[in-house]
């Protein structure tokens, strides 16, 4: 929110147009964690066990180029320190499970 006291910009506005990005951005990823979910959620009912094991390597797969995607936001938060090579532990992943 201190942005947005600095700015001089009414808060429609800067929610609209300084902000904008950010707005985007969080929906798009809103998206795509709902997708993973109810991906997750749908595995629950199948029943064969081959078909279980292909969608949980598509669920990983799908997680991980999420992660990969979007992994600053965890640097940002503290989850992620620069002292490991979270980056290449994530791509050492994809590349298992293709």
């Amino acid at each position: 929110m201190n942005a947005r006291e600095k700015s001089k910009a009414t808060k429609i506005d800067f929610i609209n147009s300084i902000q904008a990005q950010n707005v985007v951005e969080t929906s798009q990823m809103h998206i795509k964690y709902i997708s993973f979910a109810l991906l997750k959620e749908k595995m629950k009912t199948v029943k064969c066990a081959n078909n279980l094991a292909n969608l949980r390597n598509i669920c990983n797969l799908y997680g991980l180029v999420l992660l990969k995607a979007n992994c600053h936001a965890c640097f940002e938060c503290g989850y992620f320190s620069s002292q490991i090579p979270y980056s290449d532990m994530i791509l050492e992943g994809i590349h298992e499970l293709n």
